[in-house]
């Protein structure tokens, strides 16, 4: 699969059209997923998982320019290390 280049920018924001270029394999949701994602990592808010939706603007290589809407959710996420063999029962 060939990765392609998106601009993504958020005008709620103030940001200008070259704030973020995004290469991903799956076109301009996936763009404007990166984005949110770098936007709430980015801020430490974490206001876009907490609940709240962006508006996000997508350019492609080729020109084209299409609006995403972006939510997020917060997951639980669990995970187990081995701590190493023991004789207890």
């Amino acid at each position: 699969m060939k990765r392609e280049k998106f601009k993504v920018w958020s005008p709620e924001e103030a940001e200008e059209c070259d704030a973020g270029t995004y290469e991903v394999l799956f076109g301009p949701g996936q763009a404007a997923e990166e984005w949110a994602a770098r936007d709430d990592a980015e801020s430490a808010d974490y206001r876009i998982v907490s609940g709240d939706e962006a508006v996000v603007h997508v350019r492609s290589g080729s020109g084209m320019l299409t609006r995403w809407r972006v939510s997020g959710e917060t997951v639980a996420a669990y995970h187990a290390a081995e701590l190493g063999a023991t004789d207890a029962e």
